[in-house]
């Protein structure tokens, strides 16, 4: 059984390349045994450059850095590309526009994942920029999509950065808080939460949410596993590549 070559292009953080990695290999080892490893590329983009534009929000330079990295997944022999993390997912279909490749969309991949719940409230905690809102609110036209507010989003964001330039945290403190917005979020409503970070994943942890958790980077590296190694248990294939 052969697998299909991944290329993965890494997001505006350190961390979250692992993320993806572990949880493909993973996936090999389960369905090929343990003595197979899964067949992955991986180019890290420069991460100053990338958050640098998140920032400014200064999206074709952004889509010209993931384009440089994915053609050259591409001349790797990647069969498919996956940009690691929310926050950069928005510039996939530029990028697939632009090199005419398969390249498996995050939240698409995320609302494969949950369709059968038919949740019609969903929270997405992490989520950057307007534009990042806007592929959530996309992907899940069915249901309302919920977000923190502006200064809890802030307070997470903040908490998000500092672990990932310090690689420390108050966590007693931070998972305090953090599940008081998770509180506040099923108050509005809310059926189930969405880490768009990974980093969340530090405080808010599926047996300890009040509500029903789903992490956007282990699910979206789950579904490429699945699509590269044309599992039955991701049909119809490919579910999740933008066309």
């Amino acid at each position: 059984r052969v697998m299909k070559r991944l290329g993965l292009i890494g997001s505006q953080t350190a961390t979250s390349p692992i993320v993806y990695w572990q949880t493909i290999h993973q996936e090999a080892r389960l369905q090929l045994g343990e003595n197979n490893t899964a067949d992955l590329l991986l180019h890290c983009a420069n991460t100053a450059r990338l958050r640098d534009s998140l920032q400014k929000k200064d999206w074709p330079c952004l889509t010209d850095c993931l384009v440089e990295a994915g053609r050259g997944l591409m001349l790797a022999g990647a069969d498919c590309l996956v940009i690691c993390g929310s926050a950069l997912n928005p510039a996939g279909k530029d990028v697939r526009r632009v090199l005419g490749v398969p390249l498996i969309d995050l939240a698409h991949a995320m609302s494969f994942k949950v369709q059968d719940y038919r949740y019609r409230r969903i929270a997405v905690l992490g989520i950057r920029t307007e534009r990042e809102h806007q592929m959530w609110r996309e992907k899940f036209a069915a249901s309302a999509i919920l977000v923190p507010t502006p200064d809890d989003r802030r307070w997470l964001l903040e908490r998000i950065d500092a672990v990932q330039q310090s690689g420390h945290d108050d966590h007693i403190a931070c998972k305090i808080e953090a599940q008081r917005i998770v509180s506040t979020l099923r108050k509005a409503g809310a059926q189930a939460i969405i880490l768009a970070d990974h980093t969340l994943a530090h405080w808010i942890k599926p047996d300890e949410s009040l509500l029903p958790l789903f992490d956007a980077e282990e699910v979206h590296a789950w579904i490429a596993a699945l699509w590269a190694l044309e599992s039955d248990r991701c049909q119809p294939a490919p579910p999740c590549v933008l066309p």
